[in-house]
């Protein structure tokens, strides 16, 4: 059983975010928002350009689109606001 969880990149994330670092980057800003309302599928959790690491130790994939538009914010470009889906295991489903 799994929730999707969608997360939206506002232009605020982007602009307060830091390129070059997962855990203030627009999409981690991003991220950490969305967690506060869903702190039980995510908990606490580390951000990459790739994928987000749970407290659980399960890692959950960023699309590969996501992922490039990480690169594209790193190399220093601008970039618009954009929303993605993620999928989480119900908590049940991975031991917790």
């Amino acid at each position: 059983m799994t929730e999707i969880i969608t997360i939206d990149v506002t232009q605020e994330h982007i602009a307060n975010g830091v390129p070059k670092d997962c855990m203030e980057c627009p999409v981690a800003l991003a991220l950490f928002d969305v967690a506060k309302q869903h702190r039980v599928l995510l908990g606490a959790f580390v951000p990459s350009i790739s994928y987000i690491v749970l407290a659980n130790g399960l890692n959950l994939r960023l699309p590969d689109w996501v992922s490039q538009r990480i690169a594209v914010i790193d190399d220093g470009h601008k970039v618009e606001p954009f929303v993605f889906d993620i999928e989480v295991p119900a908590l049940e489903a991975v031991g917790a």
